[in-house]
C-alpha cells in the first residue's frame, strides 16, 4: 500500500528528532512515536540552537513549524491523514535530514573537480586562475595530497618582505613556497577531516574556526583526517555559507 503524505512526514519527522537527540547525546535511544511530546522536542531544539549556529535563523523557524505540525498530528483524534500536505514541505524536511546528519562524503566536491594548483605551476598564472574562477585562493596539490595554499594575501606578504620585486613568466609558485606551504594555513584557513564526520559537525567547525577569530576556507577530507593522506574531496566555506 502506498505511504500517504501523512506517514510520509511521520517518518521523516522521526528521524529528525532521533538525529537531534543524538545530536545532543550520542547515546540518546529512539522513542516510541507515541511517546512524542512537543514540549521536550521544543525545548530540546532551543538548547541546541545555542550550540550550533546552523540551527539558528531560518532552520530553527522551520524545524518549529515541522513540531508545530507535528503536534497537530497526534492530537488528531480521528487519526484521519491530512490529504493537502505541502509537498515542497516534505522535500524540505526530507532534504534537511538528508543535508545536514550524513557525512561530509557525500557533499564533497570530488578531488578530479578541484580547482588547483602545483608548485610548478607559474606566479602569471597563478594569478590569472584566481581571476578567471573569482576564487580568493586555490590549494595546492601534487599528485592528490594538499601541499600549500595560494591567494592574493600570499602574494601580498611576499612582495611586502622584498626590496624589489618583478615576476617574469619562469617564476614558479615553488620559488615562494616558504609562503605558501601547507603548514603556515594548516588550522587556520585550511582543515583536515575524516571522510565519515556528519556535515553538521564540518558545519560547527567553520563556525568555531571564526568565533576564535581564524577564517575558514577549505576542509579537506581524507581517509582518517589527517594532513598527510591523499585527500578524496573538498568542502568550501560558500557551501557552508548556503546553508548556515
Amino acid at each position: 500500500m502506498a505511504i500517504n503524505d501523512t506517514d510520509k512526514f511521520l517518518e521523516l519527522f522521526d528521524s529528525l528528532h532521533i538525529n537531534l537527540m543524538q545530536l545532543d547525546d550520542k547515546n540518546a535511544a529512539p522513542q516510541k512515536r507515541e511517546n512524542y511530546n512537543y514540549e521536550n522536542f521544543s525545548n530540546l531544539l532551543y538548547k541546541l540552537k545555542f550550540k550550533h549556529n546552523w540551527l539558528n535563523g531560518k532552520n530553527y523557524f522551520f524545524l518549529k513549524t515541522c513540531s508545530k505540525i507535528r503536534n497537530i498530528i497526534s492530537h488528531n483524534n480521528f487519526l484521519q491523514p491530512i490529504k493537502e500536505f505541502n509537498q515542497e514541505f516534505i522535500d524540505k524536511l526530507e532534504s534537511f535530514n538528508a543535508r545536514f546528519f550524513t557525512t561530509i562524503e557525500t557533499h564533497l566536491i570530488p578531488r578530479n573537480q578541484i580547482s588547483h594548483l602545483t608548485w610548478d605551476t607559474t606566479i602569471n598564472q597563478a594569478i590569472k586562475e584566481l581571476k578567471s574562477k573569482n576564487f580568493s585562493s586555490l590549494p595546492i596539490l601534487e599528485n592528490g595530497y594538499v601541499k600549500g595554499m595560494f591567494s592574493k594575501s600570499i602574494l601580498f606578504d611576499y612582495i611586502s618582505e622584498q626590496s624589489s620585486c618583478t615576476f617574469t613568466d619562469d617564476i614558479k609558485l615553488s620559488d615562494i613556497k616558504d609562503y605558501a606551504k601547507l603548514e603556515l594555513h594548516l588550522n587556520k584557513t585550511i582543515a583536515f577531516v575524516n571522510k565519515d564526520q556528519s556535515l553538521s559537525s564540518v558545519f560547527d567547525m567553520f563556525s568555531s574556526y571564526y568565533q576564535e577569530g581564524n577564517k575558514l576556507i577549505l576542509v579537506f577530507i581524507t581517509e582518517n583526517g589527517q594532513s598527510d593522506q591523499k585527500i578524496i574531496g573538498m568542502y568550501t566555506v560558500w557551501d557552508f555559507l548556503k546553508f548556515s
